[in-house]
């Protein structure tokens, strides 16, 4: 889901997990009410894109901020 990456990508890689988590789901349409009327399966899924890019972009911090120094 691309508007998942959009979403996550506004968040600091410092962020934890729970907090990306609280944060997809303020800026759902009508926040924590349309996530729950999402099926389980769809819900899973688009909490593990979140987390698969927010993991991403901590590791893309954490290699720009090794390679960059040298």
């Amino acid at each position: 889901m691309q508007i998942v990456h959009m979403i996550v990508d506004r968040l600091h890689v410092g962020e934890s997990n729970r907090g990306v988590i609280k944060y997809l789901v303020s800026r759902m349409a009508c926040g924590y009410k349309t996530y729950k009327a999402m099926s389980k399966a769809s819900r899973r899924s688009m909490i593990r894109q979140a987390l698969e890019r927010h993991a991403y972009n901590q590791e893309l911090y954490r290699y720009t901020m090794r390679r960059g120094a040298r």
